[in-house]
């Protein structure tokens, strides 16, 4: 399922979609994934996510709701919501920062 995550972060993944990859009932596929990888299979997407965001905002001009879509989020409110809870700063904020 990480590696399904890792090339595929920018789709929309549901639990259920990613149980069926490797043939388990989606509750038992995510207590598997968060006692082999020590993070909830949730948080593991948003992390990937916003990581995969930043890369993006520090690297690119691209506007923000654009680097939101191209990591999986169509909501741009949800997307800042998520990377500030994450990393302290709104995506605006997080390119201040690290510029080009």
């Amino acid at each position: 399922m990480k590696n399904y995550i890792d090339s595929n972060y920018h789709r929309d993944l549901s639990r259920s979609d990613l149980a069926n990859i490797v043939y388990l009932h989606p509750d038992y596929a995510a207590r598997v994934f968060k006692n082999e990888m020590h993070i909830s299979l949730n948080n593991y997407i948003i992390r990937k996510r916003i990581t995969a965001a930043k890369k993006l905002l520090t690297e690119t001009q691209l506007p923000v709701n654009t680097v939101a879509d191209k990591v999986g989020y169509g909501n741009y409110s949800y997307f800042s919501k998520l990377f500030r809870r994450e990393t302290g700063l709104t995506p605006q904020e997080w390119r201040r920062e690290n510029p080009l």
